[in-house]
């Protein structure tokens, strides 16, 4: 399995669980959805894995952005600090007045992912 493949599995489930969870008024379904999705892959799929969602971590579309932070978040996927540091420096310069609650979202997870407790 290629990491093209990979790609576009996550993004075939992340569209199936996005509409169903439009469907039934309940956006629990995406997380659920997409953590079975990671869970049923082999290793060498999650390692592609963690490339696409370090992609969406680097995305502008905060729905993408928020979907891989809930599954780095509950899958603690180290491999994904790198793309976490670099969401954190881009955000800190933003000006959308939703970009330093996610700071501190981000903060959070580097905070947990590398075994330190915040300190805000």
């Amino acid at each position: 399995v290629t990491l093209t493949q990979v790609r576009a599995h996550l993004e075939a489930c992340r569209g199936d669980a996005d509409h169903e969870a439009i469907r039934t008024k309940d956006s629990a379904v995406v997380g659920v959805r997409m953590r079975a999705a990671y869970r049923r892959l082999d290793v060498a799929e999650q390692v592609a894995a963690d490339t696409v969602l370090a992609e969406w971590l680097a995305s502008e579309d905060e729905s993408r952005r928020f979907d891989a932070e809930a599954l780095v978040d509950e899958l603690q996927i180290v491999a994904c600090v790198p793309a976490l540091v670099a969401l954190r420096a881009r955000l800190a310069t933003e000006r959308d007045p939703g970009a330093r609650y996610e700071v501190l979202k981000v903060d959070r997870l580097l905070c947990a992912l590398s075994g330190r407790r915040p300190t805000g």
